[in-house]
């Protein structure tokens, strides 16, 4: 038989007033108020205030309504105020691999081998040149006493 388990406990808001939780209401009547405030203090007519109370109403509907992966309006929005302020999504920290530390370490000691050897090399050749030329220079003189 197929069997599933049932959460103890089930994560639920309490209705306050016509079945609207805490947060919503509170969102409703700040809209409201800034809505009265708009008509009634700004001295503005009805459908100028329209659309400034829209906007109010649409961010109290987004701060009592809408919720990310069960995260509230106002913790989303202090979460990517911390990102912006402190830059925390920028990580700084690198671990050091120590495998790859040994490997740079050995090629720069063969590097400076190398460039040992090459010094060596053109020195030898040097030398080379030199006795090339000393011994032109000996097989002229020579000649020139023959």
């Amino acid at each position: 038989m197929i069997s599933r388990e049932i959460e103890k406990e089930i994560r639920q808001e309490n209705k306050v007033l016509l079945n609207f939780t805490l947060r919503q209401v509170i969102c409703v009547s700040a809209a409201l108020l800034c809505s009265i405030c708009f008509t009634v203090f700004l001295g503005l007519e009805f459908f100028e205030a329209v659309y400034p109370c829209l906007v109010i109403g649409g961010l109290c509907f987004a701060f009592g309504w809408w919720k990310q992966d069960g995260i509230p309006m106002e913790r989303i929005l202090l979460k990517k105020l911390q990102v912006a302020l402190y830059q925390n999504n920028i990580r700084k920290f690198k671990t050091r691999n120590r495998y790859v530390v040994l490997l740079n370490e050995e090629y720069e000691r063969r590097k400076q081998l190398d460039l040992k050897d090459k010094k060596l090399k053109r020195q030898i050749r040097r030398e080379r040149k030199k006795a090339a030329k000393q011994k032109k220079q000996s097989s002229l003189e020579r000649r020139k006493l023959k």
